[in-house]
């Protein structure tokens, strides 16, 4: 009987083993989703920035600080980088820690 249990009992930790690294899969497959949407859109900003700033100095004048806050803050897509590009607002509160998994 003991030897029908240990049986019993080894495919429901491999099955536990296999859905822990299938959780961690995920976590880091949507973090580098994420960093790589950051990445592009900084990347489009600096290149958006860097147009409107050689349009400018040709015309001879710098753009005006209202709208380089603007064309930077344009790609902002979560609360977090809002807050961080708006100067003078509220960071977002973050939210209290888990013990479950996180997804982005």
């Amino acid at each position: 009987m003991t030897q029908l249990n240990e049986r019993a009992e080894q495919p429901c930790a491999r099955g536990e083993a296999v859905r822990s690294q299938v959780e961690q899969l995920m976590i880091a497959f949507q973090f580098q989703d994420r960093v790589s949407q950051i990445l592009d859109q900084v990347g489009a900003s600096i290149h958006s920035a860097t147009q409107r700033l050689q349009t400018a100095m040709a015309d001879g004048q710098a753009p005006d600080p209202g709208e380089w806050q603007e064309l930077l803050s344009a790609g902002c897509t979560t609360a977090e980088q809002r807050a961080i590009a708006s100067p003078g607002t509220r960071r977002p509160r973050r939210a209290p820690a888990s013990a479950g998994t996180t997804f982005f």
